[in-house]
């Protein structure tokens, strides 16, 4: 028989606590009120309070492993049976200490810093096989067997899943931001130990969160305080005064992670040197969320490493891009909008997870050449001029640190303000493709007496006749094409190009035959914004289509 020293003077022995506790035993999911000697000892063990659920209070992990330890000494009739084996010992322990959870992909996630019998509204979620809980059910396992040989891995796995079995599904798990049931937003502080609660009614400091978090390689930030300034950002962010308000109108959209809620790409723009980068950087982190900065490279025509890197981090940041080809547009847009992928669990042959991401991105660049209107549609454009007074980098960051937690606090009042304004009736005439961020944008109008949407619409329209006179294929059509002309994609193309010496100097960024129609169709709207008139005429037999381009001024 083993015994379980007590070396804390105020935990009574096992004896004392017989009265309170009984053991029960899980059959088929049903928990069961007969002892031990009952049953045989290949049933997983549960302990359970009386059939009273205990508090935050009453509970103590500490206290409760080792009744669960205790249970696994039990007289049969005959003899005294002590169960050796270390998954069950491991089983023992670990289910005083974490709660187990699943998400919506299947996944099964531990909550560490167990406070009570029933499962918590919220905690930060550690992944099961994580090196981490390996680690501490091992420590645990010495803590409480000091004199016994250290579990093998497989041991602690085992122990693992058996505690697996018993998740129960929590929905989303969320990266930074969450949404609780009540409606009201929740932000991580990356500590574990602080978070923030936004409704209609303001922000509240708490030590444990009403959602769930997953952990990751999330950088730790510093919690806000009040009486800011949001303004104040300015000073350390040098975007042009009109386009300000998209700016503030992209961040509080950024900080809802609901899926429908798409803040788009924030597209940042200006010289070299003007602080583009330094600009991203202080944007994310006033809404307490700093850029988890990926490659954007799929030379190798798999954007699975992206795709699972930017679901560890809440804001993708993409620097210093100077072109980006069709695949790639395509993947960002799903992106910003939503993005589900589907991948096998390594060493099995059906078992799949799938990933359902959507994140705000940040876009640095000097200009990118040809951009396709769909990802234009979904982008928030603002020009960086630099600061007028620049200081040496040290003396920024200083500053900065010094003045984000306010910034932040003032940022959170505007999002409890906008989370409480009423909802236009009906909305307005310019309403862009980013439709969550158009109501978010209208309520900061409010609050702040700006107006945001006429001037996205402006710089969107810009971006749109910059991919007219930008692509070579438009350039092309404009200098070729100046009186009405109708024919097929086939035919446009061998006006444009007879000799293919545009194929052969533009590569890819020069279409096939099959990709005419594609680009016309896709930039139609930008073609018209620029004053031509396009019709597409679909032939008997799904026989193709015909083209009829109007050029400006006829």
């Amino acid at each position: 028989m083993t015994t379980i020293p007590y070396d804390e003077p105020d935990c009574p022995p096992f004896d004392a606590f017989e009265e309170d506790y009984e053991i029960g035993w899980e059959d088929d999911g049903e928990v069961g009120n007969a002892y031990l000697a009952d049953h045989p000892p290949e049933i997983p063990l549960r302990v359970v309070n009386g059939g009273e659920t205990s508090t935050s209070e009453s509970y103590r992990a500490r206290d409760q492993a080792r009744r669960n330890i205790e249970a696994l000494t039990f007289d049969d009739g005959k003899r005294t049976v002590t169960i050796t084996s270390a998954p069950k010992r491991l089983y023992a322990i670990l289910a005083a200490y974490f709660w187990p959870v699943r998400d919506t992909s299947g996944q099964v996630w531990l909550i560490p810093r167990r406070e009570s019998t029933p499962r918590p509204n919220g905690g930060v979620c550690v992944p099961l096989m994580a090196d981490w809980t390996v680690n501490r059910a091992i420590a645990r396992f010495a803590e409480y067997f000091p004199h016994a040989n250290l579990p093998s891995k497989d041991a602690v796995l085992t122990a693992l899943r058996a505690l697996a079995g018993e998740a129960e599904e929590v929905g989303d798990l969320w990266v930074r931001w969450g949404r609780a049931d009540d409606g009201a937003l929740w932000w991580d502080a990356g500590t574990g130990r602080e978070f923030i609660r936004v409704d209609k009614d303001g922000w509240t400091l708490h030590a444990r969160p009403g959602c769930y978090f997953r952990s990751g390689p999330t950088r730790t930030m510093p919690t806000p305080v009040r009486g800011g300034d949001l303004d104040d950002i300015w000073n350390f962010v040098p975007v042009k005064a009109a386009d300000r308000s998209l700016v503030v109108a992209w961040m509080l959209t950024a900080m809802h992670p609901d899926r429908e809620t798409a803040a788009g790409i924030l597209y940042l723009t200006g010289p070299e040197g003007s602080g583009k980068s330094t600009a991203a950087d202080k944007i994310t982190e006033a809404i307490g969320s700093p850029i988890a900065r990926k490659k954007l490279d799929m030379r190798r025509g798999d954007d699975r490493d992206l795709i699972v890197g930017a679901s560890a981090g809440w804001v993708l940041g993409l620097d210093n891009l100077s072109t980006l080809t069709a695949e790639q547009q395509d993947l960002l847009c799903t992106l910003a909008t939503g993005h589900e992928e589907t991948y096998r669990v390594l060493h099995t042959t059906t078992d799949t997870v799938t990933l359902s991401i959507r994140r705000p991105i940040t876009m640095t660049s000097i200009d990118v050449p040809v951009l396709r209107p769909d990802l234009i549609s979904r982008m928030v454009p603002v020009s960086v001029q630099g600061l007028d007074a620049p200081l040496p980098e040290d003396e920024i960051a200083k500053a900065w640190r010094a003045s984000q937690p306010a910034i932040f606090g003032a940022v959170l009042d505007l999002l409890a303000a906008v989370m409480a304004a009423p909802q236009p009736i009906s909305p307005p005439a310019v309403m862009p493709r980013l439709a969550a961020l158009g109501r978010i944008a209208l309520a900061a109008d409010r609050e702040r007496g700006t107006e945001t949407l006429l001037r996205l619409a402006a710089v969107a329209s810009e971006l749109l006749g910059d991919t007219v006179t930008d692509d070579p294929f438009f350039d092309a059509l404009a200098l070729t094409i100046r009186a009405k002309w109708r024919g097929s994609a086939a035919g446009l193309l061998e006006v444009l190009d007879p000799d293919g010496e545009l194929a052969r100097r533009h590569g890819r960024n020069w279409p096939s035959a099959k990709g005419v129609s594609a680009r016309l169709k896709r930039s139609q709207r930008a073609l018209e914004g620029a004053g031509w008139f396009l019709s597409a005429d679909h032939l008997p037999n799904n026989r193709g289509q015909v083209w009829t381009l109007t050029p400006p001024g006829l």
